[in-house]
């Protein structure tokens, strides 16, 4: 559950900046030297790099509740 939430924002995340980035490509393309205003490997780049972040970040918090035994967790609430 924890995973499939931070995944779901990431890929909505990842889809907003994509068109985002694409739309003002042209406005910061003066800032990159010699790599174009739309180049593919760039964005799929910086789609990995957010992935491997937001994944990272829903694995680590969700590993430790699962390794506990539920009927214990319910007999501590």
């Amino acid at each position: 559950m924890v995973l499939r939430e931070g995944l779901v924002l990431m890929v909505t995340g990842a889809a907003i900046g994509v068109v985002a980035s694409d739309a003002f490509s042209q406005l910061i393309s003066s800032l990159r030297f010699g790599i174009p205003a739309r180049d593919a490997v760039s964005f799929a780049g910086g789609v990995v790099a957010l992935a491997l972040a937001a994944l990272s970040a829903t694995i680590w918090p969700a590993r430790r509740p699962s390794k506990v035994d539920q009927m214990v967790a319910l007999r501590y609430e």
